[in-house]
């Protein structure tokens, strides 16, 4: 039985950033896509994820200064977090 909400909130550090950053995900969670969303809901990055340790590095220097939605998709989960980009 799934008895979590469909979206689950995630940490991410540093927040704000620069150029990368990490987050930590649940010891059972297997991450296939990360996502990053703009304020206006236009996708801007899509990317299968590796782990490193527990924690996932992503690398977001690429991207406008803004407000960003981010969601890591992991089977039928779903994990999101704002993240700041400076």
């Amino acid at each position: 039985a799934e008895w979590q909400n469909s979206e689950n909130y995630l940490t991410i550090y540093p927040n704000p950033t620069r150029e990368f950053f990490k987050m930590q995900l649940p010891p059972d969670v297997k991450p296939q896509f990360i996502e990053v969303y703009c304020i206006q809901g236009q996708m801007v990055m899509r990317q299968t994820t590796r782990l490193v340790g527990d924690s996932l590095e992503i690398n977001v220097s690429e991207l406008n200064a803004g407000i960003y939605m981010v969601r890591v998709l992991a089977g039928n989960k779903v994990y999101v977090a704002r993240l700041l980009k400076q």
